[in-house]
């Protein structure tokens, strides 16, 4: 009974111990069910946060597939503005440098043209250097002329002013004034009277007619230097030489004037030569007779087609028209014309080197004018009055 009562405790054990048991499985699946439980909520929670997500991916995509359209699409126009602005710089560069390349030609012409000037000032400092020297040789060489001159002045002055001062005369206008040199004073029976003639520059009376249209009708002024003083009289232009800047004048009256130049007679012209010393006389800038004293120091000097003399005697505006006398013989040889001027702009006046017709070509225009008994030597019936001496 004993080992009954064993077996049925042993019994009980193990039934307890299996009833236990069945608990705690039961406990165990009741925690598995509910372990199983969250699980499955955590899938469902799991799924539901997934397709969330899928569907925020998806539409991320879909924008960032638009955001990215729209960038291809700038992309696209930013390229197509930079294949313009390509375009242009390649055009502009080619211009630029077409440019530079016209510039750089440019250039090199304005530095050939800079050149080409400096060469020419340079020449034209030479050549002004060279009329410098020369004049200064001049003016030497005229002092040591007027210093030889000088003791004949001493002597013979009064002579001197009868045959070269005295039968200067003044041709004026308004704006015009020059010289001149009365040639002859003739008896003209038939009038009962003297006639006497200037020989002058052309562009002297072109000038005072220019300026006085009436003094064709009035005549031109003339006031004539005597040892009694200024007398005034009125000419007329009988003859001109444009060609070699001649005029003859005819003073109005029979009045006998009685200081006329000496001419050279036409054979003794040859004996003119560079060195002859020489007087050249007249009004300049208006005043009374002047002689300034000098040289013959060219004979072939060409202006439009006329021979000039060349005298280095100072003249100035005014002297034209007026005489150039021989300095030994006191002759008159030539009639002055014009001065040399240097420049365009602001032409510079050299009166040492001043352009006188040579008598030669006065006998020549008055010859071929109908007036060679003017002449010396041409017309011995012609009574002229003589120089007092």
């Amino acid at each position: 009974m004993k080992r009954t009562l064993i077996e049925i405790a042993g019994v009980g054990s193990v039934l307890l111990v299996m009833s236990l048991l069945h608990s705690e499985v039961r406990s165990l699946q009741r925690h598995e069910d509910s372990k199983t439980t969250e699980i499955n909520e955590l899938r469902s929670i799991l799924k539901d946060r997934r397709q969330v997500s899928t569907a925020g991916l998806l539409e991320s995509n879909r924008k960032q597939r638009r955001c990215i359209g729209k960038l291809q699409n700038e992309l696209t126009i930013v390229k197509s503005e930079l294949e313009v602005l390509q375009g242009q710089l390649r055009d502009r560069t080619s211009t630029v440098e077409r440019k530079a390349i016209e510039a750089m030609g440019q250039s090199k012409l304005l530095s050939r043209a800079v050149e080409s000037n400096e060469r020419t000032m340079r020449a034209r400092e030479e050549q002004l250097r060279r009329l410098s020297q020369d004049l200064h040789e001049q003016i030497q060489e005229q002092k040591l002329v007027i210093k030889g001159l000088r003791h004949e002045l001493a002597r013979d002055s009064h002579g001197m002013s009868s045959q070269m001062l005295t039968p200067t005369v003044q041709l004026s206008g308004e704006e015009t004034v020059g010289s001149g040199t009365l040639i002859a004073s003739r008896l003209n029976q038939k009038r009962d009277g003297y006639e006497t003639y200037v020989l002058t520059a052309y562009h002297v009376v072109r000038n005072i007619l220019s300026d006085q249209p009436e003094l064709r009708r009035k005549g031109i002024a003339c006031t004539i230097y005597s040892k009694e003083g200024k007398i005034q009289r009125r000419c007329d232009m009988i003859a001109k030489r444009v060609s070699c800047d001649l005029a003859l004048l005819k003073l109005r009256g029979r009045d006998r004037v009685n200081q006329v130049a000496t001419l050279i007679a036409p054979e003794k012209l040859q004996q003119i030569e560079i060195w002859t010393p020489v007087f050249a006389v007249g009004c300049p800038l208006g005043n009374d007779p002047i002689p300034t004293g000098g040289f013959v120091a060219s004979l072939a000097n060409e202006v439009s087609g006329t021979d000039y003399w060349m005298i280095n005697a100072p003249t100035y505006f005014g002297n034209s028209g007026g005489g150039v006398y021989n300095g030994e013989s006191r002759e008159l040889i030539a009639v002055f014309s014009k001065i040399y001027t240097h420049g365009r702009i602001r032409p510079v006046v050299i009166p040492h080197m001043g352009l006188a017709v040579p008598m030669s070509l006065v006998y020549q225009f008055l010859r071929e004018e109908g007036h060679g008994y003017l002449i010396p030597g041409d017309d011995k019936r012609c009574a002229i009055a003589s120089p007092k001496r």
